[in-house]
């Protein structure tokens, strides 16, 4: 319904873009059926948390937001292009076939995008951060502020196991675990993502004018209750 109605100016593009990766993550969940799948289960709930606030933080910036967004990615690709040319160099290797691509990235764009840093953050180097040029604990608070979600809490108390559960180094978070939390981690975090996910269609609803308040405001209540009943099935009992 989206698609069909977009007029495919850039802002409704990357807006939609953001969308689509959600339901990508999601249609990835629904192949996750088995408790040795934590780890990309986990992956997807720190990811929709992310998408989650982007969206919010776009969705209500009424100025240049989705173009430093995209000033960001391509300024991530020119740091990333400048990383392996300055591997070979200082190896004193020639640059391979394969990489001449970045080369040619570097010699036409750099000097646009360094601009852009410029811009918008007042800076030459790349933003590490985000987009905003914020970390991203205080843009869920930006965007909780917004909407009047839980991001915050979701950050304060879930997002560093998260981290643990998707980088591969260590084992934080799974040495002494017992064979039954990977399921339970897994019941939890499937249902989190379930309610970020819907978080994500609202933004969507909301963005392209299709949300009704009254309409669609005790279905969205009634499907978080249902994930709710779901995740307290994996929390132990009193």
């Amino acid at each position: 319904m989206i698609r069909g109605v977009l007029g495919k100016t850039p802002n409704e593009n990357t807006y939609f873009g953001l969308f689509c990766r959600a339901v990508c993550f999601m249609k990835t969940l629904r192949k996750c059926n088995q408790s040795s799948d934590f780890q990309t289960i986990a992956h997807v709930n720190r990811a929709l948390l992310e998408l989650t606030t982007d969206m919010i933080l776009l969705h209500h910036d009424k100025a240049d937001g989705y173009l430093k967004m995209r000033a960001w990615e391509e300024s991530a690709k020119l740091k990333a292009a400048e990383k392996v040319l300055r591997y070979y160099g200082e190896q004193g290797l020639a640059l391979p076939d394969h990489y001449h691509a970045q080369k040619a990235f570097i010699d036409k764009d750099k000097e646009a995008i360094v601009h852009k840093r410029q811009q918008f953050w007042a800076k030459v180097n790349h933003p590490v951060c985000r987009w905003t040029g914020n970390r991203l604990n205080t843009d869920v608070e930006i965007a909780d502020s917004h909407e009047n979600t839980k991001l915050t809490e979701i950050y304060c108390t879930e997002y560093q196991k998260m981290n643990w559960m998707t980088h591969g180094s260590a084992l934080a978070g799974l040495r002494h675990m017992e064979p039954s939390g990977f399921m339970n981690l897994c019941g939890l975090s499937y249902a989190a993502c379930g309610k970020l996910a819907l978080l994500c269609a609202q933004m969507a609803l909301k963005k392209f004018g299709f949300w009704k308040e009254g309409i669609y405001r005790g279905r969205w209540e009634d499907i978080n209750r249902r994930i709710e009943r779901h995740m307290a099935s994996f929390l132990p009992a009193d």
